[in-house]
């Protein structure tokens, strides 16, 4: 919708596509752990995920009969218990949309402009009607209007991933 309304109002946008690098399959154990921690997890909560994770393998049936050899875990446990240990991930996810979303430098939709001499005050558009940006499990989309703006958000980006251990 931003895209057609770029072309439709002749404005400029410019996207930025995140796509993390297995960010499932390579969270770090202790980095989930301490960026809990940060956001402010009781501290139970937190507990019962490193239990989880502590000594956690994983070992392969073989059709056969038999088994591999057991596979320290890496990344968040999948199945069932994934909806335990998607909030910490989803929550640190969270808090990168909060922060492009800060700042007002998100896509600003020309057709939600009220430009009739009573509603001046519509001219500009608010913050919270800027569209920053556009998630799904790892993957981001990050829209702007104007290059500078871009360098910032993706700045943003950078650090966030450095913060998380994300590539």
């Amino acid at each position: 919708m931003a895209q057609e309304d770029a072309k439709l109002f002749k404005q400029d946008m410019y996207a930025l596509i995140i796509d993390f690098t297995s960010a499932f399959n390579t969270t770090d154990h202790d980095r989930m752990l301490w960026i809990m921690n940060d956001l402010g997890f009781p501290m139970d909560a937190i507990e019962v995920v490193k239990n989880l994770y502590q000594n956690a393998t994983t070992q392969v049936r073989l059709p056969q009969g038999g088994h591999k050899n057991q596979i320290p875990e890496r990344g968040t446990i999948q199945g069932p218990l994934l909806e335990i240990l998607c909030p910490p991930f989803c929550s640190s996810c969270m808090e990168l949309l909060r922060w492009l979303q800060m700042g007002g430098r998100g896509y600003s939709h020309a057709c939600l402009k009220d430009t009739s001499v009573e509603n001046l005050a519509r001219h500009n558009i608010p913050e919270t009607d800027r569209i920053s940006n556009g998630s799904f499990t790892d993957h981001l989309l990050c829209l702007t209007q104007r290059p500078c703006d871009f360098h910032i958000q993706a700045d943003k980006l950078s650090k966030y991933a450095d913060w998380a251990a994300l590539q």
